[in-house]
């Protein structure tokens, strides 16, 4: 009797770990967009937002939760950022980006203001949107090698969009 409820006790034990495993791929699991092109958004970036507020409230909100800082540079007057404004607004992308990141939006204006965050990070923007994905932990970009790989937003299907979000949020903090 007591080895049945032992192994009672280890199969229930077993499907709870099983279950939390599988919320946890379920939450991690890309949204699916099931149109190549989303509506731009009009003006996705405050350009009377203090920038470095921003960044400083997304960086302490991701030590808090643990969540990756995705910082996105780019300016109103850029097609390729409003339309990544457009994709990053949809609700299926809007709930995975915010279950993974904090997020920072920060406006350069006409390649004038706010390159300082950029070049604190040893990041020079050459074009927009740019998206850094900033570990809270240790203060390093980790896409250093994809600063750029939104950068042709307005072009791209939606899901290409999301399909980088999510290498981003698989890629593991340093």
């Amino acid at each position: 009797m007591e080895r049945s409820i032992g192994m009672i006790c280890a199969a229930m034990a077993a499907l709870t770990l099983g279950g939390t495993a599988l919320a946890a791929s379920q939450q991690a699991a890309a949204p699916v967009i099931t149109v190549d092109r989303v509506q731009a958004m009009a003006r996705p970036y405050d350009e009377a937002a203090d920038a470095h507020q921003s960044l400083a409230a997304a960086l302490a909100a991701a030590k808090a939760s643990g969540k990756k800082v995705l910082v996105d540079f780019g300016a109103n007057w850029c097609p390729d950022c409003r339309a990544l404004g457009g994709i990053m607004s949809v609700d299926k992308v809007q709930a995975y980006v915010a279950a993974h990141y904090e997020v920072a939006v920060i406006d350069v204006g006409r390649f004038n203001k706010n390159l300082d965050i950029a070049a604190a990070y040893g990041v020079k923007i050459h074009g927009i949107p740019t998206v850094m994905v900033i570990d809270p932990a240790s203060n390093q970009v980790l896409n250093r090698d994809g600063l750029e790989a939104l950068g042709d937003a307005g072009t791209m299907p939606a899901q290409a969009v999301v399909d980088q979000l999510v290498t981003w949020t698989e890629r593991p903090a340093s």
